[in-house]
Formats: structure tokens, sequence, C-alpha cells
């Protein structure tokens, strides 16, 4: 793909052809084999991982887009978007993505973790 995309459009086709290729691998083909092994429904696979995670994605990318404006160092514009991606994934994941009981896990385990540490 990325060859046929180089040719045509430089590049950027590069990145968009290996784009395209890991979304098919690990998007597509990686999940449909999992589901088939560990016999869990697809449909249902999609409905939890693919669709609650979607407000994530969406305002991630708008957050990364934002800071891509901004005239800043290069350097300073790397750490900026990785702080700001991780903060965002953070709460909105915990929000979006996971399910109530996965909450109380989290929740439970981090309780833990902070009792190790005190």
């Amino acid at each position: 793909m990325s060859i046929v995309l180089v040719q045509q459009i430089g590049i950027i086709g590069v990145a968009i052809g290996m784009l395209i290729a890991d979304i098919l691998i690990c998007g597509w083909f990686i999940p449909l084999d999992t589901c088939r092994i560990i016999g869990e429904n697809v449909g249902k696979y999609w409905l939890e991982v693919v669709v609650r995670g979607l407000p994530l994605i969406v305002i991630g990318w708008g957050v990364a887009l934002s800071l891509a404006q901004l005239n800043i160092l290069p350097l300073l514009s790397i750490l900026a978007t990785g702080g700001s991606l991780a903060s965002v994934g953070i709460g909105l994941g915990y929000f979006f993505w996971l399910s109530s009981s996965e909450r109380v896990q989290v929740l439970s385990i981090r309780t833990a973790l902070r009792n190790k540490v005190v």
C-alpha cells in the first residue's frame, strides 16, 4: 500500500499506507481471530471496545490537532501533546471506556497501591 501511495502523494503516502495496514491488521484481523479463539462474540467486542472508545479517540485527536497549531518549539510540542493525550486518555478513558465494574476494580487497585506506598 505504501509503495503505491508514495508514487501518488509522496512521503505522506508511506505514512497513510502504514496506517491503513495497521488499522486492517490490528483493528480487524487480530480482533476477529482473537474472538474466534476465545469464543467471544465479535459484536460484543466491537461494542465494548471500539464504540465505547470513540469519544476518547475523537477528543484525543481534537486535543492533538489543537496543540499542533501552536507555534512552539518541537520538543515542547511533543511533550505538551504527549502529556495532554495521556491526561485525556486516563481521565476520559476511565469514564467512557470502562464499565462500572471495571471502574470499581481500578479504584481497588489504586487503593491497594496507595496503601503499599504510604
